[in-house]
């Protein structure tokens, strides 16, 4: 579950150490190694989805989902990109069919995801 620093500090524009390399991990153990994927996957997460009664999915696929839903309930893809990462092209090109004719405000989609968490 490596996700290279720089990578993922020039996509969204936050501040990180001035010196990271490629092989920099941004999600580690208490002990500052990596997370061993399998035996989190198998540890935690599958566990975590039974007892929320979430069907078995990749980890990925989570990314996907947190994608859609802002999309699928009107937020504009430049808030989309935004939160994800992704650029507006990316956005509007693989997830134009969750995105309503609509387009609604900011504050609703934080308001809807409020709500959701509300049941999580």
């Amino acid at each position: 579950m490596c996700f290279a620093g720089v990578q993922g500090r020039e996509r969204t524009g936050h501040r990180g150490p001035l010196h990271v390399k490629p092989t920099d991990c941004v999600f580690i153990t208490p002990t500052g190694t990596p997370i061993d994927e399998q035996n989190f996957l198998n540890r935690e997460w599958l566990p975590t989805l039974r007892a929320k009664e979430i069907r078995p999915r990749p980890f990925y696929n989570s990314r996907h989902s947190y994608t859609s839903f802002p999309a699928s309930i009107g937020a504009r893809s430049a808030f989309v990109s935004a939160q994800t990462g992704d650029s507006i092209k990316t956005i509007e090109e693989d997830y134009a069919k969750y995105i309503p004719d609509a387009d609604c405000m900011r504050d609703l989609v934080e308001a809807q995801v409020r709500e959701s968490a509300k049941w999580g």
